[in-house]
């Protein structure tokens, strides 16, 4: 992919961890494409993350949960949902708010991914609150994780959540985040919203605060819908964001994210 270094065979699988030019899979859930990293950037703007752009941290976005009119239940054992990943950049970084919920298993994941190895995921901590929308982050039944930034070589969500990376929450404690949206339409729709910041270690160690700003938080009054599939692992609706998008780090070619819906067989 246009890498040319030369290095012995011992420190080989290093360089191949941390190429930039290694191939990687694309963090939407839906796409099945490995592009190198230094193209990733320009191929998640293309198609593969929500409205085609990056925004700032921090970053807050409206969600729907979408139930078919055919559907009985509120959670569909069957089915699998994720959303597009939102995109975000920081620190001249991109990273890539991730949620999909998983039917078999009755749980949903929130994590953050990094256009970047484990070593320079290593250097940031992501914050991710999922809360009520009418109610806030520092509302009943909100939700709050502090914890590392997954690497984008490691695809399986199910490795994210063992490794620590996930938000972590039941069908049950996500009934409760719920707002039901308008009757009167044959799906229903369930609102949600996340809100996700983004820090370097040393940020955190000293304690001191983000504090977004008009240009930073984003906010969104429509959100999206997802698309129903037979159940696979990772895929469901996303939402559309009305904050001032940020230039991606194109030098790096670091992705961001977007949002998207799909539902698949698990």
């Amino acid at each position: 992919y246009g890498c040319q270094a030369s290095c012995s065979i011992v420190s080989l699988p290093t360089h191949q961890a941390n190429c930039a030019y290694r191939a990687v899979k694309c963090p939407n859930f839906t796409c099945a494409e490995r592009v190198p990293i230094t193209l990733l950037a320009e191929h998640t703007l293309r198609r593969c993350i929500q409205n085609g752009t990056f925004y700032n941290t921090p970053l807050s976005n409206s969600y729907n949960y979408i139930i078919p009119a055919n559907q009985t239940d509120l959670f569909d054992k069957r089915r699998n949902s994720a959303w597009r990943p939102d995109g975000i950049t920081f620190d001249g970084k991109n990273f890539f708010l991730k949620i999909t919920r998983k039917g078999k298993k009755a749980m949903w994941y929130f994590y953050v991914q990094m256009a970047g190895s484990k070593v320079e995921a290593k250097q940031y901590t992501a914050t991710i609150y999922v809360f009520r929308t009418s109610v806030g982050v520092d509302g009943r039944n909100s939700h709050r994780f502090i914890g590392d930034i997954c690497p984008i070589d490691l695809v399986s969500t199910d490795r994210a959540a063992e490794s620590g990376y996930c938000c972590v929450l039941t069908d049950a404690q996500m009934k409760r985040v719920f707002t039901e949206g308008p009757s009167g339409q044959a799906d229903k729709k369930f609102g949600f919203s996340v809100e996700v910041r983004i820090e370097t270690e040393e940020d955190t160690a000293t304690g001191q605060v983000v504090v977004p700003t008009d240009a930073n938080e984003s906010s969104t009054d429509t959100p999206a819908s997802p698309i129903d599939t037979p159940a696979s692992p990772d895929q469901t609706p996303g939402a559309p964001q009305e904050q001032e998008p940020a230039r991606p780090n194109m030098a790096s070619l670091h992705p961001a994210g977007t949002s998207t819906d799909t539902v698949d067989p698990s």
